[in-house]
């Protein structure tokens, strides 16, 4: 291998202009050139792990073709011959469009050299249907399959995987260079789910399970409703449905009682006043009949609970299913009025 300071004048006689043309018009370029004569320094003092690093970063800020052919000789001594043979290929290949004979021929020489210790992985497959495959962290195209893959020396994970089926993975290690390897990878495996468990008939002679369920046969038939109570449950609701409602509509009557008040000021009434007024009375008198019903309907209520009748035998069911009672409450500026629906079962 040649030496690096060598290898460092070589190149700076290849591309001369690599850096003393880079305009630093832009701080990403500014700190791309910085990093670029950092790493040249490094690698013409043979510190290759330093280097390395500083020149890909300098690529990566400002992409160059000097750049690129420094990064390449750098992996290229740090043993990175994969990597190294891709930087090469693509700077040889960048330097034949642009017609940079010196460059070609550079690159052209170092890629002859690096076929002779290239390692390389050849992937066989049972089955490519819906294969996906990853050479360590690159996602690999089923095309790839029988095609040699260059490596670098070190530690490879090979993983491929399908939809519906478990997925595969092993291990390659390259110890030297010019390995010629192949990883044949199987069919890969169904996952199966687990069968639901059946219910198993109950047989004659069983128990049967302790669920809390009573079966037809030892249900109690529902208490029918008697006509007291569902009296009872009538008159309570209408007691507690007038209360509400006498007790919102005369809420009602104290607010159009102001607003009249404020529109008629000396007892000098505007039309909005006089509409006022129509409403706080037609609001009282809902409200005045509400409580009447609803004291009728209490009154009724004490009365057949004091009978007996009512809901020390039949609260459960009437509570369930019992009568139930709708207000609908309606109003305009010139009346008002309640509608009461009573559903009796």
């Amino acid at each position: 291998m040649r030496s690096s300071k060598g290898v460092v004048f070589g190149i700076a006689a290849v591309s001369a202009v690599a850096s003393g043309a880079r305009p630093a018009q832009a701080d990403s370029r500014s700190v791309a050139e910085a990093l670029f004569r950092d790493g040249t320094q490094l690698l013409g003092a043979n510190r290759i792990d330093e280097a390395c690093p500083k020149l890909a970063e300098s690529q990566k800020l400002d992409p160059a073709l000097g750049t690129l052919f420094y990064l390449a000789v750098c992996h290229e001594q740090q043993g990175l011959t994969a990597t190294a043979w891709s930087e090469f290929t693509s700077a040889t290949e960048w330097a034949e469009r642009t017609n940079q004979p010196e460059r070609i021929a550079f690159g052209r020489k170092h890629l002859q050299d690096l076929n002779e210790k290239l390692s390389t992985v050849v992937l066989q497959a049972e089955s490519a249907f819906g294969l996906e495959l990853r050479l360590d962290d690159g996602l690999l195209s089923t095309a790839a399959i029988g095609t040699p893959l260059p490596l670098d020396p070190g530690r490879h994970v090979i993983v491929a995987s399908a939809p519906g089926h478990q997925p595969w993975q092993t291990t390659v290690n390259v110890e030297s260079t010019g390995q010629a390897l192949s990883v044949t990878i199987p069919a890969l495996t169904a996952v199966t789910l687990a069968p639901k468990e059946k219910t198993k008939p109950l047989e004659a002679d069983s128990e049967p399970p302790l669920s809390g369920q009573i079966s037809e046969a030892t249900q109690a038939p529902a208490a029918p409703h008697s006509p007291t109570n569902v009296l009872l449950w009538t008159a309570a609701s209408v007691t507690g449905a007038s209360a509400v409602l006498g007790t919102v509509f005369g809420i009602m009557t104290f607010g159009a009682r102001d607003r009249a008040i404020s529109e008629c000021p000396g007892n000098v009434c505007g039309p909005g006043g006089f509409d006022d007024i129509d409403r706080a009375r037609s609001f009282a008198t809902v409200s005045t009949v509400s409580f009447s019903v609803g004291l009728a309907a209490a009154i009724a209520t004490g009365y057949l609970w004091l009978r007996g009748d009512g809901v020390s035998n039949h609260s459960t069911s009437a509570t369930t299913s019992g009568p139930s009672i709708f207000v609908s409450p309606s109003g305009s500026q010139k009346q008002a009025s309640i509608t009461l629906t009573a559903r009796i079962p």
